[in-house]
């Protein structure tokens, strides 16, 4: 779910009609149950994300330190000039890389 989304529900929601307090008070609940389930779901999907992201920066140090496979290959990953990297520079290639940096 986007963040504009959120937010223009919260502006819909979180309008207040001042002459009937007591009925906005018992929407209170329901608005914490509503905005909590948004919130355990990205977080969710957050986790999803991290736990994907761990596993692609495996691949990529593994590709980097032992060199291309037939997978590898057809993914369009590509060593750079020098070849297969030594294990301790392997990190800041695999943090470099363009399929883990979210503005590529």
């Amino acid at each position: 779910m986007k963040l504009d989304d959120i937010f223009a529900m919260w502006d819909e929601d979180s309008t207040i009609d001042k002459q009937n307090l007591s009925d906005e008070a018992l929407k209170i609940s329901k608005l914490h149950h509503k905005y909590y389930r948004i919130f355990i779901n990205e977080r969710l999907t957050l986790r999803k994300y991290e736990s994907d992201l761990k596993i692609l920066k495996r691949d990529k140090f593994e590709f980097y330190t032992q060199g291309p496979t037939e997978e590898t290959h057809k993914l369009g990953w590509k060593l750079p000039p020098i070849g297969r990297i030594l294990k301790n520079d392997a990190g800041m290639y695999v943090d470099t890389t363009k399929t883990l940096c979210l503005w590529h």
